[in-house]
């Protein structure tokens, strides 16, 4: 693999008369290689002054270390215009993808997940508003798939899958989204993590969501003041023991 000039890139813009080395130094150089002709034959979408112009802006790459070398591998390129995939190069097969899918995943702004992930997601609190929908419960029960259905909903209307707000959202709904907060945070069967998240910590994300107008501050006081978290701890171990109606029974309020 030959070494690099030892020479800045800018340097190319204004002394046309030396002799280029990597790409960046050629496209600097307004040299289109026989690498990004190859590439353009990969990337329909570019011309071969299109990736010329991206790579001497420094947005795009043409990786070429000794192993591509020593197999002879087509060049790739590696930037926001190309289609390719970071790759092994298993063999001697590229691999490359669709532009509007790596463009989502590439775009993602926090976690891991795309919009249309992230929607499938959401769909469950809908789904269930429907399951629910087809069970005919008595007079007493006839609030469950409203209960139910707005778990995800927020105070500030930001939430799913309705956007209820304020006055909208039931007080059961409002217990049941704290709730269901803390008991996935806190849960230790969880298939995306090992361990459950410290208790404390828990509390603090539930005092971050009170703050931001989400969860119900009266609730959350409530939860805190009378320590009801130890109770649902109590729950979820007379659960794993399958004595969690009994228990149920000794925790009614009585009359």
């Amino acid at each position: 693999m030959p070494e690099p000039s030892g020479i800045e890139a800018t340097d190319w813009e204004n002394d046309k008369g030396r002799t280029p080395v990597t790409q960046l130094e050629s496209a600097r150089a307004g040299i289109i290689t026989a690498e990004m002709k190859r590439v353009t034959e990969r990337e329909p979408h570019l011309t071969a002054e299109q990736i010329r112009a991206e790579i001497a802006a420094g947005r795009m790459i043409i990786p070429a270390n000794k192993v591509h070398l020593q197999h002879q591998l087509d060049p790739m390129c590696i930037g926001r215009a190309s289609t390719t995939k970071i790759n092994a190069n298993m063999g001697a097969s590229p691999v490359s993808s669709g532009t509007e899918e790596e463009l989502e995943n590439l775009m993602i702004r926090k976690g891991s997940l795309t919009d249309s992930e992230r929607q499938k997601i959401n769909d469950h609190a809908a789904m269930s508003i429907r399951m629910l929908e087809t069970i005919p419960f008595t007079r007493k029960l006839s609030e469950v798939t409203a209960i139910a259905g707005a778990h995800h909903e927020k105070l500030d209307g930001s939430g799913y899958p309705r956007g209820l707000q304020g006055d909208q959202i039931s007080l059961q709904a409002r217990i049941l989204a704290l709730v269901d907060i803390f008991e996935s945070l806190s849960a230790d069967d969880r298939p995306y993590r090992s361990k459950p998240i410290p208790r404390e910590i828990v509390l603090r994300i539930l005092q971050e969501e009170v703050d931001a107008g989400h969860l119900d501050r009266d609730v959350f006081d409530l939860f805190m003041l009378e320590e009801l978290y130890l109770k649902l701890d109590d729950i979820k171990a007379a659960d794993e023991a399958g004595l969690t109606f009994e228990l149920l029974r000794d925790l009614r309020p009585t009359e």
